[in-house]
């Protein structure tokens, strides 16, 4: 560094006398002033219509979500409808085979555990649809109703055995009465 600087300092009249083409000087001073960005109207138009679509897209993809939650749920709540319906049909159906069971004189309680135990399913397959993820509902439905179902073709089922029986006990009784 110390020689450049000698050097410098020597020839110091031989740097000064040398001037740069004005081209040089016009260049520097030309980036020296501040350049001002004017916006046209057609990039202030440009902008405006970029956002005014932005917001048209944002606002129908919301509505498009909004009606596909109130379809969901209007699908939702006429499943809901429609199995009430049903379960109530069923439950009355359940009610009046179990009233003639329990008529009965050879009635065996052990029924009610089994009647307890499809119970207790339809009890947690209700529990299980809250938490259900969407579209599996009617799967769980299905399952409900398939339960009650059972529950009504088992309360026949016992129906007709003790029906049989009695009848057939019915049946040897004249018998022997009759051969007396």
């Amino acid at each position: 560094m110390d020689n450049l600087e000698k050097f410098i300092s020597e020839n110091r009249a031989d740097f000064d006398d040398k001037s740069p083409p004005a081209r040089v000087w016009e260049k520097i001073e030309g980036k020296a002033k501040p350049e001002v960005k004017k916006i046209t109207f057609w990039r202030g138009f440009k902008v405006a219509a970029a956002v005014l679509l932005l917001l048209t897209t944002g606002a129908a993809m919301g509505i498009a979500f909004m009606n596909n939650q109130n379809a969901s749920s209007l699908a939702s709540n006429t499943l809901t409808n429609e199995f009430l319906e049903v379960e109530r049909y069923y439950q009355k159906e359940i009610n009046v085979k179990v009233k003639r069971l329990t008529s009965m004189k050879d009635y065996d309680t052990s029924v009610n555990e089994d009647l307890e135990q499809l119970d207790l399913s339809i009890s947690e397959l209700k529990a299980e649809i809250a938490d259900a993820p969407k579209g599996s509902e009617e799967e769980i439905i299905s399952t409900m109703i398939n339960n009650y179902k059972t529950k009504v073709e088992l309360l026949e089922r016992i129906l007709d055995r003790m029906e049989n029986n009695t009848s057939t006990e019915d049946k040897k009784r004249k018998n022997e009465s009759t051969n007396i």
